[in-house]
């Protein structure tokens, strides 16, 4: 959690934001700018003293989108959240964050025109007569909209104040930290772990299955998982997971991992070797992992699912 500074002289009333790094689950991409994966919630708060009964205004600009809300003032406090289920239905890229008091005399004189200045258009207007189109016909692109909305704001003949932040929204991504680490011996403990970019506390739901390299007899059906458990990612830098299941009693070969995470619908799959003790055995397992697109965003809809099995193996087996 840090205190961003405004970038220029800025008379009481007072704005200071606070970025609320718990929903930030990765060391930042750049100073100042959080990375959140998508389908995590991105957590804005900060005070704005003075008692603006207008609220303060945040503007958002990113990758083909904008929104502007205007978000109360209570004790001199405010909070602006862009929840879960709406930033797995935006696009990955930075997101550009303008929070806009509007000072002592309480109006906003940077806002959406109250009228459009032409078929299908929107744009941003000041009381000094500046403005630019926002969407529609002729719009200028977010990241250009963002530097427009802060030239209007930083004008002499506008009283208005503002901060700025900005985050990175990223595709959620598991990392196993040393892929190629997969074999156990029987009744040994197997570990899986690694890093994230989702949030801390998100719940990540795991199945081991044997892997059969024949198909499964006509009539029969696959058999169940032969361990299962939930675990939750923990904070730090970055966010690590980690899951242990015991192979006690289990038949030597290969054994698939699927890990999910149901917030997101994130699914990575491992593989480990179970090796059999009776002789000699050297197997190469390596996890790729490969993003396959889900299509247009939808709501409820995941945001990416990962398919991450590759099994190169090199067996030699000497019995006695």
């Amino acid at each position: 959690m840090g205190s961003l500074q405004t970038t220029h002289n800025m008379p009481a009333p007072a704005l200071v934001l606070l970025l609320l790094l718990a929903a930030c689950t990765v060391p930042a991409a750049g100073e100042g700018v959080a990375v959140i994966a998508r389908g995590d919630p991105f957590v804005l708060s900060g005070t704005a003293t003075g008692d603006p009964a207008a609220g303060v205004a945040v503007w958002v600009f990113g990758e083909n989108a904008w929104r502007r809300e205007t978000v109360p003032v209570t004790d001199d406090t405010f909070t602006f959240e862009i929840g879960a289920g709406e930033t797995a239905d935006l696009a990955p890229g930075i997101y550009a964050v303008i929070v806009q008091h509007p000072m002592g005399d309480g109006r906003f004189d940077v806002d959406l025109a109250p009228e459009t200045p032409g078929l299908g258009q929107t744009s941003v207007v000041s009381t000094g007569g500046e403005q630019f189109v926002i969407e529609g016909p002729g719009a200028l692109p977010s990241s250009q909209a963002a530097g427009a909305l802060v030239t209007l704001l930083a004008s002499p003949t506008i009283d208005d104040t503002y901060l700025s932040t900005a985050f990175a929204l990223e595709n959620p991504l598991m990392l196993p930290a040393d892929p190629e680490n997969g074999v156990v011996r029987p009744g040994d403990e197997a570990t899986i772990a690694g890093t994230t970019n989702l949030a801390a506390g998100n719940e990540l739901v795991y199945s081991v299955e044997r892997v059969h390299l024949e198909p499964v007899p006509e009539g029969e059906t696959a058999a169940p998982p032969v361990a299962a458990g939930s675990v939750v990612v923990q904070p730090g830098n970055p966010n690590t997971w980690s899951l242990s299941f015991a192979t006690a009693g289990w038949t030597p070969g290969y054994y698939l991992v699927t890990i999910e995470n149901p917030a997101t619908d994130y699914v990575l799959q491992a593989g480990v070797l179970l090796a059999d003790g009776g002789g000699e055995e050297q197997a190469a397992i390596t996890v790729e992992e490969t993003a396959v697109s889900t299509g247009p965003a939808q709501a409820g809809a995941g945001v990416l699912v990962v398919a991450a099995l590759a099994l190169l193996i090199m067996a030699r087996l000497a019995r006695p």
